[in-house]
């Protein structure tokens, strides 16, 4: 009988770990895959880093065909933004000090620069740069890129393994129809000796 072999085999269950760093950022990801019909992707990014969910999913899309999947990002950015004082919200932050210490019948002293700058809003975070958004969306992919290569391992280690379980499994079960097929002759051989052996007595019994 040929033995019984079993092709390659990958699991959908598995986990993977990747980081990536550059002058702008450092983002790491990580993702777990269970079995699941079809691929569901679910990402996890950082609030304002939503912008770069689809171009994640489609990445793993290209190496991934089913399972149900979970994406972790982290991302810390190592350029900083800068600050800028918002006159607008100064001024605002002081009408509303005056308006208030008049509502309330106090003596009209203003507050000082310090005291306004430290009011909420007082200053506006300047628009990223190009440079530095790229810097964090190249990070992301590169995070992702580790992340995908060391799941997709864990899926083969874990296919290899439950591959052998299998194969052994179909050898044990190979073992025993071998068994039962050499038994059949003479289990046939007894089943008809003791039918034969009734349908003597019947007759006997009919005379």
């Amino acid at each position: 009988m040929e033995k019984a072999s079993l092709g390659t085999l990958h699991s959908m269950t598995g986990f993977g770990r990747g980081s990536a760093s550059n002058l702008h950022a450092n983002a790491e990801m990580e993702l777990r895959s269970l079995n699941g019909k079809g691929l569901n992707i679910k990402l996890r990014l950082p609030s304002d880093r939503a912008e770069l969910e689809t171009d994640l999913e489609a990445r793993l899309r290209k190496g991934l065909t089913r399972g149900s999947v979970q994406g972790f990002l982290k991302l810390r950015m190592l350029s900083q933004s800068t600050q800028a004082i918002d006159p607008v919200a100064v001024r605002a932050h002081l009408k509303e000090w005056r308006k208030m210490a008049k509502e309330l019948g106090l003596q009209a002293v203003d507050p000082t620069l310090s005291e306004l700058l430290a009011m909420p809003g007082s200053y506006s975070i300047s628009l990223e740069s190009q440079k530095v958004s790229r810097g964090a969306e190249k990070a992301s992919q590169q995070a992702l890129k580790e992340a995908l290569e060391a799941l997709l391992e864990s899926r083969r280690l874990e296919g290899a393994r439950l591959g052998k379980e299998l194969l052994r499994l179909l050898r044990q079960l190979e073992s025993a129809l071998t068994r039962a097929r050499k038994r059949v002759p003479k289990a046939l051989a007894e089943a008809q000796k003791r039918m034969q052996s009734r349908v003597d007595s019947a007759l006997r019994a009919a005379k």
